[in-house]
């Protein structure tokens, strides 16, 4: 009897996890069909503030409309995960 309480509350956080999982997918599904593709080149890095040295990446793309563009990756981290001259696919909004 004392299994059962174990297993409902695993149930329970399965249940939840579940529920998290498709919100985080549908939000990520309705961001990419907002979202237009270009290809970006890492141009440089930021570096980070505080206890260890990290770096976020600088990415130039250019926008649909033929204008460039510019931002810093928001992720800090060390080893950095792209070299200057890597190019990746990325997604923008109107907005940026």
């Amino acid at each position: 009897m004392e299994e059962i309480p174990g297993i409902f509350i695993c149930g329970v956080v399965g249940l939840i996890s579940l529920g998290v999982s498709f919100f985080c997918w549908q939000h990520v599904n309705q961001l990419l069909s907002e979202s237009l593709p270009a290809e970006g080149e890492i141009i440089g890095f930021e570096e980070g503030h505080g206890d260890r040295i990290t770096s976020a990446p600088r990415v130039k793309f250019t926008k649909r409309e033929g204008c460039r563009s510019e931002f810093t990756n928001p992720v800090f981290s060390n080893p950095p995960g792209y070299k200057i001259g890597d190019r990746l696919r990325i997604f923008y909004t109107a907005a940026i």
